[in-house]
Order: structure tokens, then C-alpha cells, then sequence
């Protein structure tokens, strides 16, 4: 049943490839930015930092997500989503592991927001590339992709990091941003339909709505 969703609906199989590859590149970050920063002679505090804020970045940014996606395309917010992962990949690459600790973490943030956008908008594009009754095994296919390519993003980064460098790790998950933004290109996934009007509630209002609850 889950496989023949895939079969099923094109627009479906087209957005679980592209969570593949975010996963799988995600995963590798986190594996080779350690290793990135390994030699470092403060490289614990500076590979705690990083990762601290890319976590805290991801967390941050899913209520933000959350009333994103009322009122844009899911598909837009996903490919700002791979944008700004490449922007602080490309930051942290750029500045090199004996680099600021600031500019560090700052890349981290913003590759953190990034990923943070990423799953509220997956969730709420989801209902409309399937139908109600092929939710269920779409939702299952898509946690148990998460799982896998989480599990073999972090064991290729390592692979990858051991036989050459953590900056071969870094172009690889930059690659992989560049497949996930151009799988969403073409989307053509509906606009929110309930559109706010300006007696309506505003987007800052809706954000701390959603933080008091």
C-alpha cells in the first residue's frame, strides 16, 4: 500500500525524493562539521556552539513555518527553506574551521532556521498531493524516510569525511539543497485558500499566538 502511493501520485513521489535528499544532506552537516572543526585547539567549545545553534535555529523556526504556510505556497517556503541552508553552509565553508566562532554559529543559525521551515510546510502539503484515504501511508512512508536517510546521511558523511574531507561532506549536502530546491521549482502546489484580509489578523500576531499556546 505505501509503495503504491508512491505509484500513485507523481506530485507525491516527487516531494518524498526531495525529502530524501534534504534529509540525507542534513544528516551529513552534522557528522562532518564536527569532524570540520575537530582540530581546532577550542574545538569543543566551537563544535558545541555550532551544533547547539543549528539545533536551536531548527526549533525556533517551526512556529514561524507554522504561520508561513497560511499564507504562501508550501512548495515557496520549502525552496527558502533549501535556500538558507545553502547560504550558511556556504558561510561556514566560506569563513573555514579556524574561523570566527561567531560567523560559525551564525551559519549554523541560519542552515537551523532553515531546516526549521522545512517540517510544518512538508506536513501541510502533504494533504494536498494525496488523497484522505492515502494520508495515512503517505505520513508512514514519510517518517520512515526520515529515519532511514537520517541513519545513512550520517554514515555517508563519515565515510566521506574519513577517506577525504569534511569539506567534500559540506559540497555534497550543498549539492543536495540544489536537487531539493529544483524538485519543488515545478511544484505547482495550490496557494493557501484562506486568504487574510487587513482587518485580519497580522503575520507577527499569528506568530505569537502560536508561541503562547
Amino acid at each position: 500500500m505505501q509503495v503504491q502511493v508512491l505509484i500513485e501520485y507523481p506530485k507525491f513521489r516527487k516531494v518524498w525524493i526531495a525529502q530524501v535528499i534534504n534529509v540525507l544532506g542534513n544528516s551529513m552537516f552534522s557528522v562532518a562539521v564536527a569532524l570540520f572543526l575537530l582540530h581546532r585547539s577550542d574545538s569543543a567549545k566551537a563544535i558545541g556552539a555550532v551544533l547547539a545553534m543549528y539545533a536551536f535555529g531548527g526549533t525556533a523556526s517551526v512556529l514561524a513555518a507554522g504561520v508561513l504556510v497560511d499564507r504562501i505556497r508550501c512548495s515557496r517556503v520549502m525552496i527558502a527553506s533549501d535556500a538558507l541552508g545553502m547560504i550558511g553552509l556556504l558561510l561556514i565553508f566560506a569563513i573555514g574551521a579556524t574561523g570566527s566562532i561567531f560567523m560559525l554559529v551564525l551559519g549554523a543559525l541560519i542552515m537551523g532556521l532553515g531546516s526549521g521551515f522545512y517540517r510544518p510546510s512538508y506536513g501541510a502539503l502533504l494533504p494536498h498531493l494525496v488523497s484522505d484515504s492515502s494520508l495515512r501511508p503517505a505520513n508512514a512512508l514519510r517518517s520512515q524516510a526520515n529515519r532511514l536517510s537520517a541513519i545513512i546521511g550520517a554514515s555517508f558523511g563519515g565515510w566521506i569525511c574519513a577517506l577525504s574531507d569534511p569539506k567534500i561532506a559540506f559540497l555534497f549536502d550543498f549539492i543536495t539543497f540544489a536537487i531539493s530546491i529544483i524538485y519543488f521549482l515545478n511544484l505547482n502546489d495550490p496557494h493557501p485558500t484562506e486568504l487574510i484580509d487587513e482587518g485580519d489578523s497580522s503575520y507577527i500576531s499569528d506568530f505569537f499566538m502560536a508561541c503562547a499556546m
